[in-house]
């Protein structure tokens, strides 16, 4: 069994939306639709997380795949 692992990180909003830009999904999305729903992800998610300055801690679980070739 492996333990739970997870990532944290202390970020401001700018550094979140950064990191978002660079998923693939986030380009497909773009390129199928245009930047109107980025642009609606950015608002309502600067709605609520406050002054764009403000630090927030951020983080996400990982799964490790293993296996043998």
């Amino acid at each position: 069994p492996v333990p739970p692992l997870e990532m944290r990180e202390q970020w401001a909003l700018a550094a979140v939306f950064g990191y978002v830009d660079t998923w693939s999904a986030t380009w497909a999305l773009q390129r199928a639709e245009g930047r109107g729903p980025i642009e609606a992800f950015r608002r309502e998610l600067a709605s609520v997380w406050g002054p764009a300055g403000t630090v927030r801690s951020v983080h996400w679980d990982l799964t490790l795949r293993i296996g043998r070739l």
